[in-house]
């Protein structure tokens, strides 16, 4: 006898299962799904062109890649590039020996701090991409560039050949990132992160991308490595701090389109340290308008200071007429600098000069004319006495002096201010002149070096001497016959 078969029966829970699948279908996000690949780097286009960061932001994600090698064993190498820095530097070698010794940890540890081994984990933080999608907007060429290379990427991918080494070269690339709906592949657009190695020429230099610390490099001619970054355009800052003023440096960095993982950078600070001389050992410093409150003395070491034309120097001293100060001069280079103060280039000196000058010869035309010594102004008690005998031979002779003051040339560049000697117990003052008198019979010019000495408050003539002539086209001329 045959059986007969019993109808197939559905249990509630495979009715449920089967309605539950079904309006799963239904509700698939089939337009997402049919999108592919190929609409995502449309999607990621139009948001560029658009410099729409925030959208391009979403379709982006950080690629998983391991740390390069380079930048893991930054820790071993580090040892080696400082036992080679102490070799190189006796001095070093010396100070790290002795606080050995000494079991001075603390120098020890100040002088050797091996490098920090870069973070592993790669992530894109919000505004990590305007630099890159501002680079992309402003150079379409680029962004037609990567399209067409994501989409060759597209057909490697669909014929199964995801280990293609082509597919990890670039600043983004496409990528599978698993299942959509157990069934459907899911791509995504992977940012390649980039590290950089930078090296530096000064050692305790503090190290800023787009203004954020990333570390510091504790001495010079040590590379250590920093990253991951994402691609795009960055300022690298590196602060030197020396006590007074830091030195900044910035440099405009690209990493974009760069094959390398690993960036070096070799930053060469324009900077160094100096040491500053002048005529006067009491003079004061002034650090780009800012008083330093320290006397030069026989050389004042400064730095390290910056050598791209911002660091200005210029010193200043007190004199029995005043603050005097020197010219301000522009640090271009290391070493030893000289500054002198000049007060003889003090319009302000020059000016007093001139009037003394002035103002003894009127009062030498007056006291030879009238044979009366009282009459000499300006005039030191040497020459005074000089000239006192000068006219008492006058009057035995009874010749008196019947000739004008026409007027006197002062050679500016001549005039020189100087010191009798290291205690500053007297100034003196230098100046050429060319004086022109009319002495009845004829014109005379004569050619004059004038020695004064500021005393009691005031300049003083005290010698003249007759030379060859003015050597400057920088003259002043003072006119009397008016």
């Amino acid at each position: 006898m045959f059986k007969k078969e019993l109808p197939f029966r559905w249990s509630a829970r495979s009715l449920l299962v089967i309605v539950v699948i079904l309006l799963a279908i239904a509700l698939m996000p089939w337009s997402k799904i049919d999108a592919g690949p190929q609409t995502l780097v449309d999607q990621f286009g139009l948001a560029v062109l658009g410099n729409d960061e925030a959208t391009v932001s979403t379709l982006l994600v950080p690629a998983d890649v391991e740390v390069p090698k380079a930048a893991m064993q930054q820790r071993n190498g580090d040892i080696e590039s400082f036992i080679t820095y102490l070799k190189e530097n006796p001095k070093e070698l010396d100070q790290f020996v002795q606080a050995s010794v000494n079991e001075d940890w603390n120098t020890v540890s100040g002088m050797y701090q091996p490098g920090e081994v870069p973070s592993q984990s790669f992530k894109l933080e919000s505004g990590d991409l305007k630099g890159l999608v501002e680079f992309w907007h402003n150079h379409p060429q680029e962004l037609t560039s990567l399209i067409d290379i994501l989409k060759n990427q597209i057909k490697l991918l669909e014929n199964g050949q995801e280990q293609v080494a082509y597919l990890k070269q670039f600043d983004v690339n496409i990528e599978k990132s698993g299942k959509s709906w157990l069934f459907f592949d899911k791509y995504s657009l992977a940012v390649k992160p980039y590290w950089i190695s930078v090296n530096a020429n000064f050692p305790n230099t503090k190290l800023y991308l787009n203004d954020q610390e990333i570390g510091q490099l504790k001495r010079s001619g040590t590379a250590l490595v920093f990253g991951p970054f994402a691609p795009g355009k960055y300022t690298l800052k590196a602060v030197v701090e020396n006590g007074d003023k830091p030195v900044i440096y910035s440099q405009h960095l690209t990493l974009i389109n760069d094959q390398r993982q690993i960036v070096p950078i070799d930053l060469a600070i324009p900077a160094g340290d100096v040491k500053i001389k002048s005529n006067y050992i009491n003079a004061k410093v002034e650090l780009n308008g800012k008083d330093l409150g320290t006397f030069i003395g026989s050389g004042l070491k400064l730095g390290p200071l910056a050598l791209d034309g911002s660091t200005k120097i210029q010193l200043s001293r007190q004199f029995p007429w005043g603050e005097m100060k020197s010219e301000a001069v522009v640090l271009k280079s290391s070493g030893e600098t000289y500054i002198p103060i000049q007060p003889g280039k003090s319009d302000d000196v020059q000016t007093r000069l001139i009037a003394t000058i002035g103002l003894y010869n009127k009062s030498w035309v007056n006291a030879f004319t009238s044979l009366d010594a009282s009459k000499l102004s300006k005039t030191s008690d040497r020459k005074i006495n000089e000239l006192s005998k000068q006219i008492d031979r006058a009057k035995l002779a009874k010749q008196s002096y019947k000739g004008k003051l026409l007027k006197i040339d002062f050679d500016l560049d001549s005039f020189q201010v100087y010191m009798t000697d290291k205690n500053y117990v007297q100034y003196l003052a230098n100046v050429d002149v060319v004086e022109t008198y009319n002495d009845v019979v004829n014109v005379s010019k004569t050619p004059l070096r004038y020695t004064l000495i500021y005393n009691n408050g005031e300049w003083q003539v005290d010698s003249s001497s007759p030379i060859e002539g003015l050597n400057s086209k920088d003259i002043r001329t003072i006119r009397f016959d008016k």
